[in-house]
């Protein structure tokens, strides 16, 4: 029995099916069900989880080291005897502030013990110093331009050094009159600079300056060789780790080219070029010739960038004539050379202005200056670096102003200098020249096969797509191989491992795999955000045309059109020309001017290339016609049309009328439109192959695995584009109960990996022929001729979903969020205002920017003045804002900020109940002073009292660290609910995404998600495993069935809940009352 292995993988989700094929066609359903993951991403901002994580652990490594740094400098302070070695003596020994000894220790001779004090100081408030690999232009130029103001103050007050300047503002008696000596920038204020910024360097001048003058007034100071362990302690910083490229996608043993390289960027100028189209006037988009693509590439390689409408002057284009391939795709130009803009110079001469054509043609000189840049954390480094270039003074200073660009290609030098010849030699796509190369870049076959698919990491020829590992036995997996950077594909892709693995345990090896990737997968960042600007846009324009459709009573008139179409309609018309003049019926020039008549039945919409041949619905195949002509029309291309009705259809006329439209869809009224598209010899390829880069990592993974028929050497896998997969669902009628696809219902993902399975070349070559026979009749009756895959397929798959349980995958790990951010301290409660009637506000206090306060937070503030006022804010912002929240938040937000302008208030304390704090500082003297909030519940303990009744014992997941910490340490505690309650028996522990089993009040006994654990409610907040979608959003809605369970701990005894696990196939087994 062949077996095929169909599945449809989405971001957070894999469906699956499982088909027996005879003589490769499938011929019955065996097994389906969906999977479902995190994606590793937040579900708002999109970012990776890691992210939030990383920027915290860096603030704590730099915290720490500070302290690190501080113990040091101190200890070289007392060998020097520049501080007491008791502690205590340290804080009474020197009464003068850090400020007036840095100011006298330049022009008298101090104690030893002053001296150390203000080094100390200048230790704590050591400067910036710029980091040429790490630091954000926008940032370091506040502080360059800052550092600039500092110097002009301190000449212009006569101030030698930071310190001196710092004593100057601090040296009024009046303390009020005193200037601040905090380098801050006004939060409330956008892009203000700041005041001033010390630089690194000006805190090292200081130092210097200082010991030179204290070693002329006394002999008894160090001298520099004793003094140099100190100065190398307070200045010395640490290098960045430097970043590990990755390996070549086709020699796994050369590591990726840099992108700084001049050879990487002529290749991907080179590459761009050659793949750029544009449009002739006929509407062709056409390659450039070899004189046109040379002119380009030399502008480019130059360091200049070329405007679409520069590009249009070389080939000889109006201004406005002509759509460029890049420019309809949403990029605003060519980008030239980053690097000959940056050494050779653009507007302004470069450091190379006169040599960097010959320097990037020298191998050798090339590979010395990116080592320079490469191996130097700082502008001293970087100098000296240099120095072998032999620069004159002017370009040495030009080029610390230069950097590198980042990021590497994916292929290597070895790689690059196989295919550029090719790519220069003719104007041919990439993939084009890798073939002529020698080269196969979508072939990765190296005999390599598993009974069980390994980690993806751990297959040799799957490391050309990781980053670049240590190789270290000694390592965890993902270090000492590397791994997928992408959070969402690295999950994905093992979870899929897991779910194949159980699969072929439980049915056996596969001899075909089908594979189908969502729309959210396959984008890249870029994409996503390009998606995301664009739906921006087109809200804000529906916007605009749904005030219009309002203003001629559309909405009253009881059209049957959909406001849905009804706005595409609008979008397609707009597309026609912004000139309403323009806006005429592509076919009969007939004029389409006022709105009414758009949305009237005279018009609607049309494809332009036929669905029944194209299979194409998106909206760069439809335009808008009238009616009659549409009809006429029929089932041809435009071209088609023009031959077989000449006295109505005119092909030029068509494409003068189609002039405004996009790139994408002007050539589909061209003469040779069906020859382009390829709709004879290209159709399957079409409609079965994805070419994007996640499908072709996915589809050799999965190659990896053994066929099980021992006669083939390779696993049979293809990865689909999915364009049938809709359509095909529901001509079969298939449904999870409602007669219709519900995103709302998981189990949709196992239809869809249904119908993948079965979208095979006999299946596309079925309709492949229907449409051929007869090319007039609509896409909808082509389908309608298509049978079933098999007898019975409907009632087989529509049967077998019901019988689906969705598998969830929990995560029990102890990862995650210790506490709340900020650290609360101890304060007294405020006894008159509880004598007076007002709430008991908290214990604990914590400091707040004001700005970022919310409406509970404010009852909160601890200062009565200040509450009192920022309460006023929050009602004028209730009054101004009105129902709608986000404006609310706007009024309250701008309120807030006007008060702090006029307060000077930018921060305030409020105060917190102590109840569930965690004590992590202790004082000298074994007093608490300050606690953490827990972030968040690790599980819940349920264990059932003498009395019978079910008590639970809520461990947060900071708790949980503490018991783990101490387990690895040998110290086995006794978990809380048996200090708690000694007498208890255990029932069971329940962790976020755990599976519970109960009854309902509709006595029908239900599995369902732990969805969040609720201690402060002493529930449970659950939905059923097949609920999808947004669930709060669906539970505040009134035409919504769904309703969340809140399921209280002392009922469940009572609905006899029973925690049971679903593993990846969705087989359910119960876990016994009193397991872990």
């Amino acid at each position: 029995m062949a077996l095929r292995y169909a599945y449809d993988f989405g971001s957070s989700s894999i469906g699956w099916a499982i088909f027996q094929t005879e003589d490769g066609r499938p011929c019955r359903l065996i097994d389906l069900g969906s999977r479902l993951f995190d994606d590793g991403r937040d579900p708002q901002s999109g970012e990776s989880n890691a992210k939030a994580r990383r920027e915290p652990r860096a603030m704590r490594r730099s915290y720490d080291r500070r302290l690190q740094r501080n113990k040091y400098v101190m200890d070289v302070l007392v060998q020097l005897g520049m501080m007491p070695v008791e502690q205590e003596a340290r804080k009474t020994a020197i009464p003068l502030s850090p400020y007036e000894i840095r100011a006298k220790a330049l022009l008298e001779a101090l104690p030893l013990h002053h001296l150390g004090r203000a080094f100390w100081h200048i230790n704590k408030h050591r400067g910036f110093k710029s980091n040429r690999k790490a630091d954000v232009p926008d940032e370091s130029g506040k502080i360059a331009s800052a550092a600039e103001r500092l110097n002009q103050k301190m000449q212009a007050m006569g101030c030698e050094t930071y310190g001196s300047f710092l004593a100057a503002r601090q040296a009024d008696p009046d303390v009020r009159n005193r200037k601040p000596t905090r380098i801050r920038q006004n939060s409330h204020i956008k892009d203000e600079l700041y005041e001033f910024y010390p630089t690194r360097d000006m805190l090292v001048w200081e130092f210097d300056l200082i010991c030179k003058r204290q070693r002329g007034f006394n002999s008894g100071f160090p001298d520099e060789a004793q003094i140099a362990p100190l100065r190398d302690a307070i200045f010395w910083q640490r290098p960045l780790k430097p970043v590990d490229p990755g390996f070549c996608s086709f020699f796994q043993e050369e590591v990726r080219l840099m992108k700084a390289h001049p050879l990487a960027e002529e290749f991907i100028v080179y590459q761009k070029v050659n793949e750029l189209r544009i449009d002739d006037d006929e509407g062709y988009p056409l390659p450039l010739n070899r004189e046109m693509r040379d002119q380009v590439v030399q502008q480019l390689l130059s360091g200049r960038d070329v405007s679409w409408m520069q590009l249009r002057r070389i080939v000889g284009l109006g201004k406005d004539s002509g759509r460029i391939s890049l420019e309809e795709g949403g990029e605003k130009k060519l980008e030239g050379s980053s690097m000959a803009y940056r050494f050779k110079g653009n507007k302004k001469p470069g450091p190379f202005a006169e040599t960097w054509t010959d320097i990037r043609q020298d191998r050798q000189k090339i590979d010395a200056l990116l080592a320079a840049y490469k191996s130097s954390n700082t502008d001293s480094e970087l100098r000296d670096a240099l120095a072998p270039l032999n620069l004159g003074d002017a370009e040495i200073e030009l080029a610390m102003k230069c950097s590198l660009p980042d990021g590497h290609l994916m292929i290597s030098m070895k790689a690059v200098d196989m295919i550029l010849p090719h790519l220069k030699a003719e104007i041919i796509t990439y993939a084009e020249a890798c073939k002529r190369a020698g080269l196969h870049h979508s072939d990765k076959r190296d005999g390599e096969v598993f009974d069980f698919l390994p980690y993806y990491n751990e297959i040799d020829s799957m490391r050309r797509f990781l980053g670049h590992g240590t190789g270290d036995p000694d390592d965890p997996r993902d270090v000492r191989y590397g791994r997928i950077a992408n959070p969402t594909v690295h999950i994905g892709l093992n979870q899929l491992r897991r779910l194949i693995n159980t699969m072929i345990t439980q049915y056996g090896r596969p001899d075909e795999i089908v594979l189908e990737l969502s729309r959210e997968i396959k984008k890249s960042k870029a994409q996503k955000d390009r998606a995301k600007r664009d739906n921006q846009q087109n809200r804000k324009a529906n916007d605009i045309r749904k005030r219009e459709m309002e203003e001629i009573g559309f909405y009253s008139r009881g059209d049957r059109l959909r406001t849905r179409e009804a706005l595409e309609r609008i979008r397609l018309w707009e597309e026609l020309g912004r000139n309403p003049n323009d806006r005429v019926c592509p076919y009969s020039g007939k004029p389409i001017q006022s709105l009414s008549r758009l949305l009237s039945d005279e018009v609607e919409i049309e494809h332009i290339l036929p669905r029944s041949i194209s299979l194409d619905d998106s909206p760069a195949n439809k335009t808008i016609a009238y009616r009659e002509w549409n009809r006429l029309k029929r089932n041809l291309t435009p071209s088609e049309a023009a031959q077989s009705f000449p006295e109505k259809f005119n092909q030029d006329d068509m494409i003068y009328r189609s002039r405004n439209m996009p790139l994408n869809k002007k050539w589909r009224f061209g003469p040779d439109s069906r020859e382009r598209l390829g709709l004879e010899d290209k159709w399957q390829d079409r409609l079965l192959k994805e070419t994007q880069h996640f499908g072709v990592v996915a589809g050799h993974y999965l190659k990896k695995l053994a066929p099980a028929d021992v006669n083939r050497k390779e696993m049979s896998v293809w990865v689909t584009s999915g364009r049938l997969t809709s359509e095909l669902r529901r001509k079969w009628g298939l449904h999870t109960g409602t007669n219709q696809k519900n995103r709302n219902d998981h189990r949709h993902h196992a239809l869809d990996a249904a119908v993948i399975g079965v979208t095979d070349r006999s299946l596309v070559n079925i309709l492949s022929r229907a449409a051929a026979q007869d090319e007039v009749q609509a896409f909808a009756r082509v389908l309608a001729d298509i049978p079933e895959p098999f007898d019975g397929f409907t009632d087989q798959v529509n049967t077998a979903v019901k019988r689906v349980i969705v598998s969830h995958r929990p995560s029990h790990r102890v990862a995650g969020k210790l506490h709340l951010d900020g650290a609360y301290g101890k304060v007294r409660e405020n006894l008159t205002n509880i004598e007076r009637g007002e709430p008991a506000r908290g214990n604990l206090v914590v400091r707040r920017d004001i700005l970022s306060l919310k409406p509970n937070m404010i009852e909160q503030v601890r200062d009565e003045k200040v509450r009192l006022a920022l309460q006023q804010v929050l009602y004028e912002a209730k009054q101004a804002g009105g129902s709608d929240k986000k404006d609310f938040e706007k009024v309250l937000t701008e309120g807030l900020a006007e008060y702090s302008r006029q307060t000077g208030t930018r921060r305030v304390r409020c105060l917190y109940p102590k109840e569930n704090a965690i004590p992590v500082g202790k004082s000298k003297q074994g007093e608490r002073y300050k606690y953490a909030i827990p972030a968040e519940n690790h599980h819940v303990d349920i264990v059932e009292l003498t009395n019978g009744s079910w008590q639970a014992v809520w461990v947060d997941i900071f708790e949980a660290n503490q018991t783990t910490l101490a387990e690895r340490k040998g110290q086995v505690q006794p978990p809380r609910w048996q200090t708690r309650y000694p007498d208890a028996r255990f029932i069971m522990r329940l962790h976020k995404g755990d599976t519970l089993q109960l009854f309902d009040d509709d006595k029908i006994n239900r599995v369902k998600i732990i969805v969040s654990l609720r201690a402060s409610f002493n529930s449970l907040q659950l939905a059923e495993h097949l609920e999808g979608g947004v669930l709060q959003k669906r539970h505040d809605d009134q035409d919504d069935p769904f309703r969340w369970d809140f399921a209280n701990i002392s009922k469940l005894k009572d609905r006899r809940a029973r925690r049971v696990r679903i593993d990846e196939i969705g087989r359910i087994r119960t876990v016994n009352h009193g397991s872990v």
